[in-house]
């Protein structure tokens, strides 16, 4: 049986500026382990993809790193996003008893709104070792959010009760440490694309492609493959791949 990885270690601030920055500083002190996770009350600065700020309030949601230093190529880490989306999607179920549906690459929505924001981030260290903060953000007990805002929710908004953060915390742990050892082992998304593919909100719909600036791109989105790409369909008829990192996928009818 395979030890217990994520969350041998978990570290709780009241207030942090980002958990993603507390835990770079915490590798560089040598600080922390693989498979250690950051938890604030709050965020000042909470980002994710693309610089995006993340609404961190205290006391109401979930905002956590976790580090994991895996034996991974380069090219195999970002699909540790994917992972790591799915993982949130089967807690949810399991706490809930709700459904919830991935964004790709890195978000995850209930009723098409926003409760889970994910960034993965690259940090080597003067071992030369390679370690990746997971930062997750997750909307647990909000009654509401500002106007700028439109596309967000919670848990509690969904599912009309209050949720212990502690419980998902520890839920989660358990669920992506599986997950996570399988990927160490397989090296691939075989063992969960199939339950990726058919949780990805993006299949089969149109949508805007962000490539760079503000040049935007109408394609239809094929699938998503064994390399977590999206596979898309321009209006030329023309085939190519995304992969997850260069584009920022937003819908033509709402937020999908």
């Amino acid at each position: 049986m395979n030890q217990k990885i994520i969350g041998n270690q978990k570290i709780f601030y009241d207030e942090l500026d980002s958990t993603n920055q507390k835990a770079k500083e915490l590798l560089k002190e040598g600080k922390v382990r693989n498979g250690t996770i950051i938890v604030a009350d709050s965020q000042l600065a909470g980002k994710g993809r693309m610089g995006r700020i993340w609404a961190s309030p205290k006391g109401v949601g979930i905002f956590m790193s976790i580090i994991v230093c895996p034996d991974l190529a380069i090219n195999q880490i970002p699909k540790l996003t994917l992972i790591s989306g799915l993982a949130v999607c089967h807690t949810i179920k399991n706490i809930c008893d709700g459904h919830s549906r991935i964004k790709w690459p890195n978000d995850v929505l209930i009723n098409n709104k926003k409760v889970c924001g994910i960034l993965c981030e690259l940090v080597g260290n003067s071992t030369g070792k390679n370690f990746v903060i997971i930062g997750i953000g997750i909307n647990v007990n909000q009654a509401s959010f500002p106007k700028d805002l439109p596309h967000a929710t919670s848990l509690k908004i969904e599912y009309n009760q209050t949720f212990s953060r502690e419980e998902i915390i520890e839920k989660f742990s358990e669920v992506f440490d599986k997950m996570y050892n399988t990927y160490l082992i397989e090296k691939n998304l075989k063992p969960f694309i199939q339950d990726y593919a058919q949780l990805c909100i993006n299949a089969g719909k149109e949508v805007y492609v962000s490539k760079s600036g503000d040049e935007l791109e109408k394609v239809t989105v094929v699938k998503i493959n064994t390399e977590g790409a999206l596979e898309v369909i321009d209006d030329d008829g023309n085939m190519y791949e995304i992969h997850s990192g260069e584009v920022s996928v937003r819908g033509i009818y709402g937020y999908v």
